[in-house]
C-alpha cells in the first residue's frame, strides 16, 4: 500500500489508495463511506494518466464493477446510491509491470453528490433490459454485461481470455437476429445473450460457450475468424436492419398495443431514469469502441478462441489447482490473520495497560523520589541530631556515672542517715520516757511541795500562835514582874518552853530551807531536762531536715534517672527511624530495579508490537 489521497464531500468520504499486492494485477482501491442520514447519489470521476491507455484499465466484478463506467477519452466513472451509514470498496486494476510509477494514478478523484433520485440509477439497467424490446438494446446490454467480467478477468490474472471471448460475442449476436423476421424474436435472442454474458465467470471458455449456444448456432471458430474491420462493418449493419425490421412491423401494424406502449416508454426522453440509461448505453458502446482495436490486435497475435483455449487449458489447470491452494492457504492466513489481529488488540490493549500502568509508576516513582529526598534531607538532620545526641550522650554518660557515684554516695549517707534517724528516735524515745519521768517526778516533787508549803503554813500559823503566846507571855511577863520571884519557877519553865520553841522554829526553818534547796534542785533538773529535751527537739528537727534534703536529693536523683531513661528511649526511637530509613532505602532500590525491569518487559513489548505493525 502506498500513501492516500481522501476526498470529503457532503458527508460522503473517498479514501484512494494504490494497491500493488493485494490483488493478482496491481489495482486502485477506494473506500467509500455515507456519514448522510438519507440515502445519496455518489459519482467519482477519475482521469487515466497520459502514461496509461484505457485498454489497460478493467474492473472486479466483486468490487462494484455494474457501477463503473470508460471513455474512449480516458474517463472513469462510478455511480451509485449510498444507503445511511453506508460503507464500501471498489476497485479498478491497471495492467503494469514493477518498472512502471503509480505515483500518476493517485491523482486526488472528483467527488459529487446527489439526492438520491426517485427511480434508483440501479434499476434502470434492468429496466431498460425489460422495456426494450429492440436489438439495439440487447446488443448494447450484452456488450456492458460482458466488459466488467472482461476487466474482472483482468484483475483474476487472466486477461487474454476475456477480451477476445467478450468482443466476440458482442459483434457476433446481431447476424444471429438478422436472420429472423420478428422483431419479439429478436428481442428474445437479445435478451438470452444478455443473460449469458451476465452469468460469465472468470473463466473466458465457460463464456464462448455460453454466447455461441445464446446465439443459436455457428462455429466458434468461425465467427473469429473474420478481420475485425469487416465485423466492425457488419455490426453496424446489423443494427441498422434491425432498426428498419422495427419500423417495418411498427407501420405494418403487427405490434400490439403494449409492446407500442413498452416501446415508448423506452424510448421516451423525458424521464430522468431514461436519459441516464441511455446513457449508461452510449457509455458502454463508447467503452466497446476504445477495446474494439486492442481486442483486433490480440485476436490477430492470439489467433481464435479455441487455439487459445487448448493453449491455455493445462494452464488453466495448473492455474485453477493452485488457486484452490492459494484459496485454501488464503483461508488459513485469514484464520491466522484473525488470531493475529485478536492477539495483536489484546497486545495493544495490554500495551496501553502497562503505558498507563507505567505512567503511574513514574509518577509513583517521582513522588517516591521526593520521598527520598525529604528522607535524605531528613536522614542529614537525624545525623546531625545524632551527632549532637552522640556528644548530648557521652556528657549525659559522664554526668550518668558522677550521679551514679553521687547516688551511690547519698545511698549510703541515707543508710547512715536511715541509722541516725533510727538512732535519734531511739534516743527520742529514751528522752520522752525520761521527760514522762521527769514529767512525774516533778509532779511528786509539785506534790511534795504543796505539802511542804502546807506544813510551812501550819509552821507559820503554829509560829503566829506561838508569837501570840509568847506576846501573851510577855504581857502576863509584864504583869508579873512584879512577881519575879514567885514566878521565876513559872520563868524558867517560859524559858525552857521558849528554847524549845526556838528550837522547833529553828527546825521549822531548817526544814523551809531543805524544802526550798529541794525545790531549787527540782527547778534546776527540770530545766536541764527541759534543755535536753530542746536540744533533742533541734536535732530532731534537723534529721527530719536532712531526711527532707535526702528526700529531695533522691527526687532528684530519680527526675534525672526518668529523664536519662527518656532520653534512652529517643535514642532508641532514632536507631528505629534510622532502620525505617535504611528500609526504605532498601524499598527505593528494589522499587527502582522492578522500575527497570518493567521498562525492559515494556521496550520488548513495544518491539513486538513494532514488529507486528510491520507485518501488517
Amino acid at each position: 500500500m502506498t500513501e492516500e489521497q481522501v476526498v470529503q464531500v457532503d458527508g460522503i468520504t473517498v479514501e484512494k489508495s494504490f494497491d500493488a499486492e493485494g490483488f493478482p494485477v496491481p489495482a486502485v482501491r477506494m473506500e467509500i463511506a455515507s456519514e448522510r442520514s438519507e440515502p445519496v447519489s455518489v459519482r467519482l470521476t477519475e482521469t487515466v494518466p497520459d502514461q496509461f491507455d484505457i485498454d489497460q484499465i478493467g474492473f472486479h466484478p466483486d468490487y462494484g464493477s455494474e457501477h463503473w463506467t470508460a471513455r474512449s477519452d480516458g474517463t472513469l466513472r462510478f455511480e451509485r446510491e449510498l444507503v445511511p451509514a453506508e460503507t464500501l470498496t471498489t476497485v479498478y486494476g491497471i495492467r503494469m509491470d514493477d518498472r512502471t510509477d503509480p505515483t500518476p494514478l493517485l491523482d486526488e478523484p472528483s467527488l459529487d453528490v446527489d439526492p438520491a433520485p426517485i427511480n434508483p440509477a440501479g434499476e434502470d439497467i434492468t429496466d431498460s433490459r425489460e422495456d426494450l424490446g429492440a436489438s439495439e438494446t440487447a446488443e448494447s446490454t450484452a456488450t456492458a454485461e460482458s466488459l466488467p467480467d472482461d476487466d474482472a478477468e483482468i484483475i483474476g490474472g487472466s486477461p487474454s481470455n476475456g477480451g477476445a471471448d467478450s468482443k466476440t460475442q458482442s459483434t457476433e449476436t446481431a447476424p444471429s437476429v438478422t436472420g429472423d423476421s420478428s422483431v419479439q424474436t429478436a428481442a428474445t435472442d437479445a435478451e438470452t445473450a444478455s443473460e449469458s454474458a451476465a452469468t460469465e465467470t472468470n473463466g473466458g471458455l465457460d463464456t464462448e460457450a455460453t454466447v455461441e449456444a445464446a446465439v443459436g448456432g455457428g462455429d466458434a471458430e468461425d465467427d473469429a475468424e473474420p478481420e475485425p474491420e469487416s465485423k466492425t462493418i457488419e455490426g453496424e449493419s446489423d443494427f441498422e436492419t434491425i432498426v428498419e425490421a422495427l419500423v417495418a412491423e411498427l407501420e405494418s401494424g403487427a405490434v400490439d398495443e403494449t409492446d407500442r406502449e413498452a416501446l415508448a416508454s423506452a424510448l421516451s426522453t423525458g424521464s430522468r431514469s431514461q436519459s441516464v440509461q441511455v446513457e449508461h448505453l452510449q457509455s458502454r458502446v463508447a467503452e466497446l469502441e476504445a477495446y474494439t482495436d486492442a481486442l483486433e490486435s490480440f485476436i490477430d497475435a492470439a489467433g481464435t478462441s479455441e487455439d487459445i483455449s487448448t493453449m491455455l487449458a493445462p494452464e488453466f489447470e495448473a492455474v485453477e489447482s493452485r488457486l484452490d491452494t492459494l484459496e485454501s492457504g488464503q483461508t488459513a492466513l485469514e484464520a491466522g490473520q484473525d488470531d493475529i489481529e485478536t492477539d495483536l488488540d489484546a497486545v495493544v490493549e495490554d500495551v496501553e495497560d502497562l503505558n498507563e500502568e507505567f505512567d503511574e509508576f513514574e509518577d509513583d516513582i517521582e513522588d517516591l523520589e521526593d520521598d527520598v529526598e525529604d528522607l535524605t534531607t531528613d536522614q542529614d538532620d537525624l545525623n546531625a541530631e545524632l551527632e549532637e545526641l552522640a556528644g548530648y550522650q557521652d556528657a549525659l554518660d559522664d554526668e550518668i556515672a558522677d550521679l551514679a557515684a553521687t547516688q551511690a554516695d547519698l545511698l549510703e549517707t541515707a543508710d547512715q542517715t536511715q541509722q541516725d534517724v533510727a538512732d535519734l528516735e531511739s534516743q527520742v524515745e529514751t528522752v520522752d520516757d525520761e521527760f514522762e519521768s521527769l514529767q512525774n517526778e516533778q509532779s511528786q516533787l509539785a506534790t511534795a511541795q504543796e505539802a511542804t508549803e502546807a506544813e510551812l503554813e501550819e509552821l507559820a500559823t503554829e509560829q503566829a500562835e506561838q508569837i501570840s503566846w509568847l506576846q501573851d507571855l510577855q504581857t502576863d511577863h509584864q504583869d508579873l514582874e512584879g512577881t519575879v520571884d514567885g514566878l521565876e519557877e513559872t520563868v524558867k519553865t517560859v524559858d525552857a518552853q521558849a528554847s524549845e520553841v526556838a528550837e522547833s522554829v529553828d527546825r521549822l526553818e531548817s526544814a523551809v530551807e531543805r524544802a526550798e534547796s529541794t525545790v531549787a534542785d527540782f527547778q534546776s533538773e527540770i530545766e536541764s531536762i527541759q534543755s535536753q529535751i530542746e536540744s533533742a527537739v533541734e536535732k530532731r528537727a534537723e534529721l527530719a531536715d536532712t531526711v527532707e534534703s535526702v528526700a529531695e536529693d533522691t527526687a532528684q536523683m530519680e527526675a534525672e534517672l526518668e529523664r536519662i531513661e527518656r532520653l534512652q528511649g529517643d535514642l532508641d526511637a532514632m536507631d528505629e527511624r534510622l532502620a525505617d530509613v535504611e528500609d526504605l532505602q532498601l524499598t527505593v532500590q528494589e522499587l527502582e530495579t522492578k522500575f527497570e525491569n518493567f521498562e525492559e518487559d515494556i521496550n520488548r513489548i513495544r518491539q513486538v508490537s513494532d514488529q507486528l505493525s510491520d507485518v501488517f
